[in-house]
Order: structure tokens, then sequence, then C-alpha cells
């Protein structure tokens, strides 16, 4: 269905203001997926905080050029495309990856840029393999925790050891 020239322009600029400074993207290409099918898949990037459209590629690209996400144009050239979007892109990676796992030749992740840089989709898969943010702050608050018991306890021990000491002293005297 053919979409008129201000209905482009509308798609481009709002395309450009979800994707274009987006810390993070991921292209997938979506064949033969069912309505309800890419429906689930945005609710479950939309509950992570990030977002997915399925776009044209030509107005994608158009979109894109003059903007730090410039490297995707190139992932644009041809086929149906899905983009998600996100500051953290690990836990998107995650979702669209177990997708594809799920719906092998029917969705594939091409790519993507991650701060810029382009990433292909071994990368893609590579970063779907990281723990979540989540899970990180969570290694690094139980690393600082245990730091600090250990750190109490070695400052806590010579007076522990001079009690112990002063303890067996009173007995010896007695």
């Amino acid at each position: 269905m053919a979409i008129r020239r201000a209905e482009k322009e509308v798609w481009i600029d709002d395309f450009r203001r979800d994707v274009a400074d987006a810390p993070f993207v991921l292209v997938a290409s979506p064949r033969g997926l069912k309505v309800a099918e890419i429906t689930d898949l945005r609710r479950r990037v939309r509950e992570d905080g990030a977002g997915f459209r399925y776009v044209r590629n030509r107005l994608a690209a158009r979109a894109l050029r003059d903007t730090p996400n410039e490297p995707l144009i190139q992932l644009f050239e041809s086929g149906e495309r899905a983009v998600a979007y996100a500051r953290e892109g690990v836990s998107v990676s995650k979702i669209c990856s177990e997708y594809a796992k799920e719906w092998e030749e029917r969705f594939e992740i091409i790519g993507g840029v991650m701060d810029g840089e382009r990433m292909t989709a071994a990368d893609m898969e590579a970063l779907a393999r990281l723990p979540g943010m989540d899970v990180l702050r969570g290694q690094i608050v139980g690393l600082l925790q245990a730091s600090a018991g250990k750190l109490a306890r070695v400052l806590l021990e010579p007076s522990a050891v001079l009690a112990r000491v002063t303890a067996a002293a009173g007995r010896k005297e007695s």
C-alpha cells in the first residue's frame, strides 16, 4: 500500500527521533511472521523498556542519513526489516536472539549498531550471551558486600585477639 509524501515525511521524522541517536539498534529480517508473532515480540521488547518497529527500507535509510547510526543504512538494502532500539543492548539482543532461535528461518538478526560502532549478527549473538545489566549490578553489589564483610572481620580481629588473650590471662591468674 502506497503512502503519501507527507505521511512518509512524518514517518521519517518519527523514526529518526526514535532510532537515530539510540545507543543500541538491532536490525532483523522478519520473513513471513504472522501479525500475532510480531505483536508478541514488540510487546516483550517494549516491556524491557526498548522500542521495536517494522520498517520500510528506503524510508529507514533516508531517516538514518547524517546521524550517529548511519552505518546501519547498508542493512536496509533489500528484504523485510524490523528494528529494535534501546539505551542498553544486552536484554534486547537476548529477546531477539530467543525469537531467532524459536522462529529459525522466519526471524534472523542481520546486525546493528552499538555506541556508533557497526556490529555483525555474530556480535549480536555474543552480546545476547552476556548477563544483563541487572545481573551485573547484582554481582557488583555482592562483591562489595562480601568485601565490606571481610574488611569488617579483619578490622575486628585484633580486638578479638586482645580480648581472648586478656580472658586467658585472667583465667591463668585464677
